[in-house]
C-alpha cells in the first residue's frame, strides 16, 4: 500500500504496523493513517489531495466521512484540523524544510480545537502524539502572529472577492469589473477590501492576516465572476466559503454573487440560493450600491446588534451537536437517521428554524440546502417550510424566500417553456386571423419570456398580411364576378345565336318542303290538261294555267326567302360566339391572382389545368418556385394525398409526375410514384441482386433524376438514409409492408398495393394482368436468393423473381424537405 505525504504528496516509506514514516521526496516525518484496507487508505489519500490543492471544504467533508465510520481515528481528526485552519506546507528556500502556511485563520487557538484535542487523545502511540503536539504548537505560533497583525487593521465594510489573473497570468475581466465596483463603493465612503489595491503595499508579506481581518469585519461580501470556473477557483472559493461559514453564526452579514454573460444557474450550488446580480443589466452599479447601503445604513449599532443577534440565534451546545449530526446524515443520504436527530432537537427546542429546514430537506430527499433551490415543486406548500419561516430570523427568511422564489421561477419557466412549445406548434398549423390572434392571446399570458415577443410579432405580421390578402381577395372577387358575368352573357348570347341558326335551318327546311308541294300542284295541273278528252273547256284550261303560274310564282318567292335564310345562317356562322370552356375560366382567374400578387392562390388554381396553354411553363419557372413549393408542402400534410412533382418524358409527350404521400416525419415526406412509369429488369444480366450495383438504381439516380426534376425541385429532394445517399430509390420489403397497411394509408392503401402502368410503361413491355389494369413492380433487394429480387404482384402480394426478368414496373420513391425557410 502507498501512503502519500501530507506536506508534499510524495510517497512515505514505512513498515507494516508503523504509526509514522518519512517522505522520500521532502524528507519530512509525518504521522500515517492506521488503514487496514486499500479502500480506507484511498479515502485518506483523496482527503489529503484536496487539502494540498487548498480545496479545504472538500477535504473537511472527506475527513468527516472517515470519522463517521470511526470517531477515534486520530489521523482523520488531524486532517480536519489542518483543513479547517487552511494549512498548506510550503518549502523554505533556505532550509528546504516544509513549513506550515495558514490560509484560514480562526479566532480560536488550534490548541483548543476539538479535533486537535481528539487527535492528541486518540494518537496510537507516544511518538505520534508528540508529532501532533509539535506541529500544533508551530501552527499556533503562526496563528498568533496573524491575529496580532489583523487586530491592528481597521474594520472593513465590504469585501470584494474575485479572480485576479487567468491561466496565462493576464489580468482577468473580473478584476476590471471588481475595480469599477470598488471605486463606486469607495466614492460612497465605504471601506472596501479589494486585494489588487488593498494588498498593493504588502508585497513580500503574508496576505492571510489582512484577508482574515477583512473577512471577519466586513458586513458585506461581493463575489464577482464572468465564468463558472472563476467562481470555483481555489482562492476565490476559499474566500467566499469562509464568509459563508461566518454568515451561519452572524445573520446580519450579506453575500451578493454578481455574474455577467453567464447563466445564474451555473453559479456554485452554495451561491445559487442567494439573491444574485446581473452585471450586464443597465443600472447594475446603482442597484448594488443601494443594496449595500441598505445593509450598512445602521453602522454605529452594528457591533451591539451583531453581538445580541449571536446571543439569540446561536443554539445551545447540544442543539449544535444534533444539527451537525443531522447535517452529516443528510450529506450521506441517510434521511431516516437525519430525521431522528432533528426530532431529538425539536424535543429540546421546537422553535429551531434550522431544524425545520432540515425537515424540509428530508421531505424532499435532498442532501444539501442548496439543492432546495433546485426543487421542482413549490416549497411554500410544505408545512416544514411554513414553520421554518415562522421561527427564522431575517437572514434565514431571506434565504428561504430566495429558495422559494428560485423554485417558483424554475417551475414557471418550465411551464412557460411547455406553453411556448405548444403555441409554436399551433403557429405552424395556424391559417386564419382568428388562429393567429388566439396564439397572441396565449403568448401574452406567459410574457415576459424568451422567444414570446418574436412569435407575437410573427403572428401580428401574419394577421396584417391575411387582412391585406382578404381585402385583395375582395378586389379579385369583384374582377372574377365581372368575368363570370361576361362569361354568362357570352354563353347566353351563344345559346341564342345557336337557337337562331336552328330556327333558320328549320325555316329553310319548311320552305324546301313548300317548294316540293308547289311543284306537286303544278304537276297535277299538267296531268289534268294532258289527259283531257274531247273538247276541253277553254275556260277550265285557262284556270289551270293561271293556277300553275301562281304556284310557279310562289316557288320563286320561296327560293328568294331560302336565299335570304341561307344568308342569315352564314352571317351567324361568321360571327358565331364561342362558348367559353371551364379551363379558360380557371386560366383567366389564375391570371388575375397572379397579376395581383397572390401567387400562392394562382399556383393552386394552375395545378388543376397544368396542360392548358402556358400553365406548365409558368409553373416550372423559377420566379414562382417558392409558392409552388408551399402548395406542395400544404398538399403533403396528409398521408394518402396525391401530389405533383417533376415531369417525365414519355417519348411523345411530357407529363407531370403524380406521387402518393406515404410517410411524414421530422419536416420531411416520403413520396412513392402513383403509377409504374416504365418497365425494365432489376439488372440487365444475371448476377447478385445487390441494390448498389443494380441497373434500376443507376437509371433512377442518373437519367431519371437529371431529366425529371428542375434545379429548384432537386433542391428539396433529400438523400435517402442509406450508406450511398440515393436521391431516388425503390421501397424495400419492410417499407412496402409498413406503408401499404390500412393503418397507415387507410382506404388509400390500395393506391400503393395495386399499381397501374402508364401507357409508356405498356409500350416498354410491362406485363399487365388479364382483365385488370394492374402490373407487378420491383422492390429494392436483396431477395431470398442472390439472383432474385422481391416484387409486388398486381394483387399487392410479395414474391421473388429473377433479377433479369422483363415486364416488371418501376415505382420511384424519394424523400422531400417540408421546411420552408421564410413565409410567403
Amino acid at each position: 500500500m502507498i501512503i502519500k505525504c501530507k506536506m508534499c504528496g510524495g510517497d512515505i516509506e514505512f513498515n507494516p504496523g508503523d504509526t509514522y514514516g518519512q517522505c522520500d521526496h521532502c524528507g519530512s516525518t509525518s504521522t500515517i493513517p492506521q488503514a487496514d484496507d486499500e479502500q480506507k487508505l484511498n479515502r485518506y489519500n483523496r482527503a489529503n489531495h484536496f487539502r494540498r490543492q487548498c480545496e479545504f471544504d472538500k477535504a473537511i467533508t472527506a475527513y468527516e466521512r472517515i470519522l463517521e465510520e470511526d470517531d477515534t481515528d486520530a489521523e482523520a481528526h488531524w486532517g480536519t484540523v489542518l483543513s479547517r485552519y487552511g494549512i498548506e506546507y510550503v518549502e523554505d528556500p533556505a532550509t528546504k524544510r516544509r513549513i506550515p502556511t495558514c490560509h484560514r485563520v480562526q479566532l480560536e487557538s488550534i490548541l483548543a480545537d476539538a479535533d486537535y484535542l481528539a487527535a492528541i487523545e486518540n494518537a496510537p502511540d507516544e511518538e505520534s502524539r508528540k508529532l501532533y503536539e509539535e506541529q500544533g504548537k508551530e501552527i499556533a505560533e503562526i496563528q498568533k502572529g496573524i491575529l496580532a497583525i489583523s487586530s491592528s487593521e481597521e474594520p472593513y465594510d465590504v469585501f470584494i472577492c474575485y479572480k485576479e489573473t487567468d491561466e496565462s497570468g493576464q489580468r482577468t475581466r473580473d478584476s476590471a469589473l471588481a475595480q469599477e465596483v470598488y471605486y463606486g463603493l469607495a466614492e460612497q465612503g465605504y471601506k472596501v477590501f479589494f486585494s489588487r489595491i488593498t494588498l498593493e503595499d504588502k508585497l513580500g508579506q503574508q496576505y492571510e492576516p489582512y484577508i482574515f481581518a477583512a473577512l471577519n469585519s466586513a458586513r458585506v461580501m461581493i463575489v464577482i465572476g464572468t465564468k463558472p470556473e472563476y467562481f470555483n477557483a481555489v482562492w476565490v472559493k476559499n474566500e467566499w466559503s469562509r464568509y459563508l461559514h461566518l454568515m451561519k453564526n452572524d445573520r446580519k452579514r450579506l453575500l451578493i454573487p454578481c455574474y455577467r454573460e453567464m447563466d445564474p444557474y451555473d453559479l456554485p450550488d452554495e451561491l445559487s440560493n442567494l439573491q444574485s446580480q446581473d452585471m450586464g443589466k443597465i443600472g447594475f452599479i446603482q442597484d448594488l450600491l443601494r443594496g449595500v447601503r441598505k445593509v450598512l445604513k445602521d453602522d454605529s449599532s452594528f457591533s451591539q446588534k451583531n453581538e445580541t443577534s449571536q446571543q439569540i440565534s446561536s443554539p445551545e451546545p447540544n442543539e449544535r451537536a444534533l444539527l451537525d449530526r443531522a447535517m452529516f446524515a443528510l450529506e450521506d443520504g441517510d434521511f431516516q437517521r437525519a430525521d431522528e436527530f432533528v426530532e431529538q432537537l425539536l424535543n429540546i427546542n421546537a422553535r429551531n428554524s434550522q431544524a425545520y429546514i432540515y425537515k424540509l430537506m428530508i421531505e424532499r430527499k435532498v442532501r444539501t440546502e442548496e439543492y432546495l433551490a433546485k426543487e421542482t415543486t413549490v416549497l411554500e406548500e410544505s408545512p416544514n417550510y411554513v414553520k421554518a419561516m415562522r421561527f427564522a430570523d431575517d437572514a434565514i427568511k431571506q434565504k428561504l424566500e430566495s429558495w422559494a422564489t428560485t423554485v417558483k421561477d424554475r417551475i414557471e419557466h418550465k411551464r412557460k417553456s411547455s406553453v411556448l412549445l405548444i403555441i409554436q406548434n399551433d403557429y405552424k398549423m395556424a391559417k386564419s386571423r382568428d388562429d393567429y390572434q388566439n396564439i397572441i392571446n396565449r403568448a401574452n399570458a406567459i410574457m415576459p419570456f424568451d422567444g414570446v415577443e418574436p412569435l407575437i410579432e410573427k403572428c401580428q405580421k401574419r394577421i396584417d398580411e391575411l387582412l391585406r390578402i382578404e381585402k385583395l381577395h375582395e378586389k379579385i372577387e369583384h374582377k372574377i364576378r365581372a368575368i363570370d358575368e361576361t362569361w354568362q352573357i357570352a354563353m347566353e348570347q351563344a345559346k341564342n345565336q345557336e337557337r337562331d341558326i336552328i330556327k333558320l335551318n328549320n325555316d329553310i327546311e319548311r320552305a324546301n318542303d313548300e317548294i316540293v308541294r308547289c311543284r306537286g300542284e303544278i304537276h297535277r295541273c299538267n296531268l289534268i290538261i294532258a289527259n283531257a278528252k274531247g273538247v276541253f273547256n277553254g275556260k277550265r284550261r285557262n284556270e289551270l294555267e293561271a293556277e300553275k303560274q301562281g304556284f310557279e310564282q310562289k316557288i320563286g318567292n320561296i327560293k328568294e326567302r331560302i336565299t335570304e335564310l341561307y344568308s342569315l345562317v352564314k352571317q351567324h356562322e361568321a360571327t358565331k360566339i364561342e362558348i367559353p370552356s371551364d379551363q379558360e375560366f380557371l386560366y383567366q382567374k389564375a391570371r388575375i391572382y397572379y397579376e395581383e400578387g397572390l401567387i400562392y392562390d394562382a399556383v393552386t388554381i394552375m395545378q388543376q389545368i397544368r396542360e392548358y396553354k402556358d400553365v406548365e411553363e409558368l409553373l416550372n419557372s423559377h420566379q414562382i418556385w417558392d409558392y409552388k413549393y408551399k402548395v406542395l408542402i400544404d398538399e403533403c400534410k396528409q398521408i394518402g394525398n396525391t401530389v405533383h412533382l417533376g415531369s417525365f418524358n414519355y417519348d411523345t409527350e411530357i407529363e407531370t409526375m403524380e406521387w402518393i404521400v406515404v410517410d411524414i416525419k421530422d419536416d420531411k415526406a416520403l413520396l412513392v410514384s402513383k403509377n409504374a412509369i416504365t418497365s425494365m429488369p432489376y439488372c440487365s444480366s444475371s448476377g447478385e441482386n445487390g441494390w448498389n450495383k443494380s441497373g434500376v438504381r443507376e437509371w433512377l439516380n442518373e437519367q431519371y433524376y437529371d431529366n425529371c426534376f428542375t434545379e429548384d425541385e432537386k433542391s428539396i429532394i433529400l438523400p435517402y438514409e442509406n450508406a450511398i445517399g440515393d436521391k431516388v430509390f425503390l421501397l424495400d420489403k419492410g417499407e412496402y409492408q409498413k406503408y401499404s397497411s390500412e393503418e397507415n394509408l387507410g382506404e388509400n392503401n390500395t393506391l400503393l398495393m395495386r399499381c397501374q402502368p402508364t401507357p409508356y410503361a405498356i409500350r416498354k413491355g410491362i406485363v399487365v394482368y388479364s382483365n385488370v389494369v394492374y402490373c407487378w413492380w420491383w422492390l429494392r433487394g436483396p431477395g431470398e436468393e442472390k439472383t432474385r429480387a422481391p416484387i409486388v404482384s398486381g394483387f399487392g402480394l410479395i414474391s421473388n423473381e429473377p433479377i433479369y426478368k422483363t415486364g416488371g414496373g418501376i415505382r420511384p420513391a424519394l424523400w422531400i424537405d417540408l421546411h420552408l425557410e421564410e413565409e410567403l
